[in-house]
């Protein structure tokens, strides 16, 4: 169902040639701290915007290089997208997730924030990064995914960032083919959306796009599902208070 971009793929191969990103992370033993530098490394490459700069060019090279030469604000996808593709290219999984505000069939704009959810195999789960405001989310020392953030949102570490994202923690979003926004890639525009709250499978995007080519669930385990290449590491997710360690 879902499918991730190998890191010896070209172009990975050569954005992390072209950044020095095994020099970034080599001093980092553990797969957490090396997303975490490359957090850090995307937030300070870019500057944030919330109603940015569209780059012409939706992959992660050519958004560095237009951070470069035009000196101006992002949107949060484009922070996502890059730091999408700088994990990738280290051999760890990750995904854009996008999320959206409970009323986004009714607004006009503002609707979404994207982040970039990464699978830690050391923890043997999926961890949010948010590459736009350089911060990720811990809870009695263990990374979080969207949803369990969305579950102790009031528990954990980084209050004021989940205070202020959590707004945006109704509808979370992503591709099954996680090959977007690489250059040159044909990608399946297929989507899945979890449906945080309540019954109601939204039909709309912010009152003119209607959601097509994209299956609604309720169920998170439908969303968080374990890569293929790590199904050894399968365990039960638990979505409550009490986060537990692999």
């Amino acid at each position: 169902m879902f499918t991730y971009i190998e890191s010896d793929h070209d172009y990975l191969v050569n954005l992390k040639r072209e950044y020095g990103l095994e020099e970034l992370i080599h001093t980092h033993s553990d797969d957490f701290s090396k997303v975490k530098s490359l957090c850090d490394w995307a937030h300070h490459k870019l500057f944030y915007t919330p109603a940015g700069y569209e780059s012409t060019l939706m992959d992660p090279d050519n958004i560095i290089r237009e951070a470069k030469i035009k000196k101006i604000g992002f949107r949060c996808i484009e922070f996502a997208i890059v730091l999408n593709g700088l994990i990738n290219s280290i051999g760890i999984v990750s995904r854009i997730v996008f999320l959206h505000k409970k009323a986004m069939e009714k607004l006009i704009g503002g609707a979404t924030h994207a982040v970039v959810e990464a699978f830690l195999p050391s923890s043997g789960k999926w961890a949010l990064f948010d590459a736009a405001y350089n911060q990720h989310v811990l809870l009695n020392n263990v990374p979080l995914n969207c949803y369990e953030t969305l579950l102790n949102y009031k528990n954990v570490e980084a209050s004021s960032y989940v205070s202020s994202i959590h707004k945006y923690l109704y509808y979370f979003e992503s591709y099954y083919d996680n090959h977007v926004f690489i250059a040159d890639h044909h990608v399946d525009s297929k989507k899945i959306m979890l449906v945080t709250g309540g019954e109601h499978e939204p039909r709309v995007y912010q009152r003119v796009h209607p959601l097509i080519n994209v299956d609604v669930t309720f169920n998170p385990d439908n969303f968080y599902i374990i890569p293929t290449s790590y199904q050894s590491l399968r365990r039960e997710y638990d979505y409550g208070k009490n986060i537990q360690t692999v």
